[in-house]
């Protein structure tokens, strides 16, 4: 039994909370905010109990012990904490207003096809890691544009801030995969790493702050339609 990974999780939300002590530092609107995490952290942790002792394991050297139909504390912590901490660094870049150019339909396409090829190759060759992962991120960016409309993967400002969380995943990732807190059956994922984290982890994290922001877009247009109505009967 062992105190890192729940360690790790703790550092993570303590810049947040930290920060939220400034007058100058926006926060996510509650309600937007907890409907996208609940919901999101819900999708992932039933992903997880289907996939753990699958696509991966914890060693248990570096966790509690404490699990929820076979997916730890710390994982569950994980994804609420992570997904806070990502849509709060989201709410402030947003509000700074930079990049805000559109991106091509053309190249989003060109990038829908390129993941769902690789997906359907890697199922072809047994590496369902990379496939499912691939895919769902893919269908999320056609979910954005022609479902949601919330369009976040037509503006150059959002892949932005996805490259910082690329960096970002560089940085704590590799606490996760150096150690190993998370071992990974190489046999289900293309075994290209980036320093020790898979590169799937990568489009994992990706989906995972998409859309938990994709959520969070669509409640705030959602909640400031039902108080206009609100306003409207006043």
């Amino acid at each position: 039994m062992g105190f890192n990974y729940l360690i790790f999780n703790l550092i993570i939300i303590f810049g947040p909370l930290v920060a939220s002590f400034f007058s100058w530092v926006v926060k996510p609107k509650f309600l937007p905010a907890f409907l996208s995490l609940f919901l999101v952290a819900l999708f992932f942790f039933l992903f997880d109990i289907v996939v753990t002792d699958f696509f991966w394991s914890f060693n248990q050297d570096y966790i509690l012990n404490v699990k929820i139909l076979n997916v730890p504390l710390e994982e569950i912590l994980f994804f609420i904490f992570t997904g806070y901490a990502c849509l709060f660094l989201y709410v402030n870049l947003k509000q700074k207003k930079f990049f805000y150019r559109e991106v091509n339909l053309l190249l989003l396409w060109f990038l829908i096809f390129s993941f769902l090829s690789i997906s359907f190759y890697s199922l072809s060759l047994g590496k369902y890691y990379t496939s499912s992962i691939f895919f769902i991120f893919a269908f999320l960016i056609i979910v954005d544009i022609y479902f949601f409309k919330t369009n976040l993967f037509k503006q150059l400002f959002f892949w932005q801030f996805l490259l910082i969380i690329f960096f970002l995943t560089l940085i704590f990732n590799y606490y996760l995969t150096s150690k190993p807190v998370v071992i990974y059956n190489d046999e289900l994922n293309l075994k290209f790493r980036i320093l020790t984290i898979p590169l799937e982890d990568f489009i994992y994290g990706f989906s995972f702050i998409s859309l938990i922001v994709m959520l969070y877009e669509l409640f705030l247009k959602s909640n400031k339609s039902v108080f206009k109505l609100n306003s409207h009967y006043d």
